[in-house]
């Protein structure tokens, strides 16, 4: 999946480490820095359904092309490994 996803982004991501540590969250202004949105619109989008956080995936969507049209390839690739990994580990969803 990594290579697919290296192709469609015209980005190599082989080597590079996850965000986070397996089984730690995160805080909120950390997210903001990664995601390149700020923690009030973060926090203003935040969902939780059954004790877990997330985000509608049409407002992280809207974020990724956003970023992608100013040229913010970083955060934009951020947002879509977010979106790509909330899609295969939670495929079914209701946004």
């Amino acid at each position: 999946m990594l290579e697919e996803f290296e192709k469609i982004v015209g980005c190599p991501l082989g080597g590079t480490k996850s965000f986070f540590p397996l089984g730690h969250s995160t805080s909120m202004p950390r997210l903001s820095k990664v995601l390149g949105i700020s923690v009030t619109e973060l926090r203003e989008k935040e969902m939780n359904g059954n004790g877990v956080k997330s985000f509608p995936k049409k407002f992280m969507e809207d974020k990724a092309r956003e970023c992608a049209s100013k040229g913010e390839w970083g955060y934009s690739m951020s947002i879509l490994a977010l979106l790509i990994y909330g899609v295969v580990i939670f495929p079914i969803t209701i946004d």
